[in-house]
């Protein structure tokens, strides 16, 4: 298992997102879609173990989505 500082996640999911300017979806979409991400099997320690990404990262983004299509605006 991968070890990481919560603060360091945190830190660099800061940064790279700086990088997504006119891609973040609304903090409503965000937090809808950790909601659906933090009840799934596949979720631990706030990675997808389906596609490998950091969850809060990848949630996000307008350009991504579930790999399993469980969120509610990939449907």
């Amino acid at each position: 298992m991968v070890q990481t500082d919560p603060n360091q996640v945190a830190e660099t999911i800061a940064d790279q997102l700086a990088l997504e300017v006119g891609n973040i979806v609304p903090a409503a979409v965000r937090d809808a879609r950790l909601a659906v991400c933090t009840q799934c099997p596949f979720f631990q320690n706030g990675t997808c173990t389906q596609c490998g990404c950091y969850v809060r990262f990848r949630a996000s983004l307008k350009n991504k989505h579930c790999p399993l299509n469980h969120w509610f605006d990939d449907k």
